[in-house]
């Protein structure tokens, strides 16, 4: 679950299937 403040545009880097659903990663420049 993600709580948070989203302060940053980002690319989707890759998408891996799961059991659950799918995975996402997430490219940003973002840092803290």
């Amino acid at each position: 679950m993600f709580t948070g403040i989203v302060t940053d545009i980002g690319t989707v880097a890759a998408v891996k299937p799961l059991r659950e659903g799918v995975g996402l990663r997430i490219d940003s420049a973002y840092d803290p």
